[in-house]
């Protein structure tokens, strides 16, 4: 057997951990029939109108390649892959490497408030809620590991968007993170500024791929935006 790459140790160590609290803060949403609120969905389809006026126009396609099945313990077990790819990609960007550390963020992310409550009420979509996440960090990742990724960061944060708009924060937070490690190891003000820049023009340069994006989507299919 082909002994595991450093990585592959790391990915395979991180999804052990994230499942491990994943089920232990949420087995009961799994496996039970408890639904309330816009939980209650999980016993439809996924509307593709509804979620193209949102602004996710990504989302019908996903649910197409993930199948419309809207079982809680498969959309949960997904949701934590996602998650643990996510916190893989992030512990790369930070170089985080001791277990006690992996341990804190993955008991951090899968364990926090708005998971709990995505759990809980939206389960339907925390899958895709997850996926976003993962675009959002594959974003940072791609501006940090190479040297015009100011530029093509913007895909993934378009992809993220098109998935589920918010979890663009956690490209900003990520950058903040970035921009706050320069600081601590004291790199020059020049170099700090500079990539701040370049933080914020993938930040902009996503954003207007979106806006772009999105009203084509609306006019291709023909649905008009969200007012609520």
């Amino acid at each position: 057997m082909t002994k595991l790459s450093q990585k592959q140790q790391t990915f395979v160590k991180i999804c052990i951990i994230t499942l491990t609290f994943g089920l232990l803060a949420h087995a009961y949403r799994f496996f039970n029939a408890s639904f309330s609120h816009d939980s209650l969905f999980i016993f439809q389809p996924v509307n593709s109108e509804d979620q193209i006026s949102y602004g996710r126009f990504l989302i019908p396609i996903y649910v197409a390649l993930r199948s419309t099945i809207c079982s809680p313990s498969l959309i949960g077990f997904i949701s934590l892959l996602w998650l643990s790819v996510a916190i893989f990609i992030i512990s790369d960007i930070l170089n985080i490497k001791s277990t006690p550390a992996l341990i804190c963020i993955c008991g951090i992310l899968s364990t926090n408030i708005a998971i709990t409550a995505s759990f809980a009420t939206y389960i339907p979509w925390v899958d895709i809620y997850m996926l976003a996440l993962v675009f959002s960090v594959v974003a940072v990742y791609v501006f940090y590991k190479y040297k015009y990724g100011f530029l093509f960061a913007a895909l993934p944060l378009l992809i993220s968007m098109g998935l589920y708009p918010v979890y663009f924060s956690a490209a900003v937070v990520m950058f903040l993170i970035l921009l706050i490690k320069k600081i601590f190891e004291k790199e020059k003000t020049s170099a700090v500024i500079i990539s701040g820049l370049k933080m914020l023009c993938s930040l902009m340069l996503g954003l207007v791929l979106y806006y772009i994006a999105v009203r084509i989507a609306w006019h291709l299919t023909g649905v008009a935006p969200s007012e609520d």
